[in-house]
């Protein structure tokens, strides 16, 4: 049986995108049932000064639109955009623009037009919830994730194995 395994991500993270091409390939030979989750490094970063902040805004329209695809099409669908998103952005060197997001959801079979519903205030709620969620909540010590806990608080890192 397949482990499941909780993967936070930002996609304007080049980590992240490598580390996802890694979980994927596990999830594809069936060693791992990955979960998805959104994570805003612009969010967990707002506070103080952060010399990648822009680049860190760059990914909000594209976190609003996951999260809209995770309400309408589930895990599934974020799965699809992600990879549709990571390729153009990280592989292909697109940027995290508009038209970078409204390809990955075409590519992902879903309506482009969910970059442009910015004002649903539910896309910034499940932002905001799946980060409060990465950021306080418990993770099974064996999980593949790259979370390590300090005194309750979620800290995310590099990806690591078993200790």
């Amino acid at each position: 049986m397949a482990e499941r395994v909780r993967f936070h991500f930002d996609p304007v993270c080049p980590w992240a995108w490598q580390t996802a091409l890694w979980m994927a390939g596990l999830e594809d030979r069936g060693e791992v049932e990955v979960e998805w989750r959104l994570f805003s490094l612009q969010l967990v970063n707002a506070d103080g000064d952060n010399p990648l902040a822009d680049r860190h805004a760059a990914g909000t329209r594209a976190l609003r639109a996951l999260a809209l695809v995770r309400r309408e099409v589930g895990n599934d669908g974020v799965a699809r955009v992600y990879r549709a998103l990571g390729t153009r952005v990280h592989d292909r060197d697109e940027g995290m623009t508009d038209d970078a997001v409204r390809g990955a959801l075409s590519d992902a079979g879903l309506d482009p037009d969910l970059v442009e519903q910015r004002g649903d205030p539910l896309g910034g709620l499940a932002l905001t919830r799946g980060l409060a969620v990465a950021v306080v909540g418990r993770v099974d010590p064996d999980q593949l994730a790259a979370e390590l806990h300090d005194l309750g608080r979620g800290v995310v890192g590099g990806l690591r194995s078993r200790v």
